[in-house]
Order: structure tokens, then sequence, then C-alpha cells
């Protein structure tokens, strides 16, 4: 439930910021960041039942930004 929930709420803002910003690039980075922050809170919260730490918050950005960085290399690779 979490991951749907992730999902969606940080499909949204991409969308919405690519509607008002007309950039997508800008709108793909603001959607992923806000989705990061969305998916430590439901992850942490309803998933694991752990509460906030600065140490489990930087673990999961650790771990959210490596998926990026390996999304951002696929799709480089796909692309070229």
């Amino acid at each position: 439930m979490s991951g749907i929930t992730n999902t969606l709420i940080g499909a949204l803002p991409i969308l919405a910021f690519q509607l008002f910003l007309g950039n997508p690039y800008f709108a793909n980075i603001l959607g992923f960041l806000f989705g990061g922050g969305v998916g430590y809170l439901t992850h942490a919260g309803y998933t694991f039942k752990v509460r906030f730490s600065k140490r489990n918050f930087m673990g999961y950005i650790l771990i959210w930004l490596t998926g990026v960085g390996f999304n951002l290399l696929l799709n480089a690779r796909i692309a070229s």
C-alpha cells in the first residue's frame, strides 16, 4: 500500500509542475524530491512502523539516491 501511495503522490507533483512550469526536467527533479520525502514518511510510518531518526532518514536518502542514479543511467543508456 505504501508503494502505491508513494507512486501516486510522487507522480502528481511531476504532472502539476510540468503543467505550471512547462519544463519537464525541472518538474521531474521537484517531483522526485517531493516523492522521496513522501516515500520516507510512508515507508517509515506504515511499512516499518519506526519513528523518524536522522540515521534512518540518511540511510533512506542514500538508498533512494542510488535508485534514482541507476534510473538516470539506464535511461541515458537506452536513449543513446
